[in-house]
């Protein structure tokens, strides 16, 4: 951590306060990370699956 430039007992208090708050700020934005992921990938899986079905190449039979 850097330099508290905040004065005295108040000073330090409102410094931890601040940095619990960034900790469990920094927790939840990587939970909603994950969950972002999650949710996209499963997106892309659906539209991948359903285009397949849509757009099926037709094979040209040539003897």
């Amino acid at each position: 951590m850097s330099r508290n430039y905040l004065k005295g007992t108040v000073g330090d208090a409102i410094n931890v306060i601040l940095a619990a708050a960034a900790m469990n700020f920094k927790r939840m934005m990587n939970k909603w990370k994950v969950e972002f992921i999650f949710w996209a990938l499963k997106l892309l899986r659906f539209f991948n699956f359903y285009t397949q079905l849509i757009f099926v190449p037709k094979l040209k039979m040539t003897f």
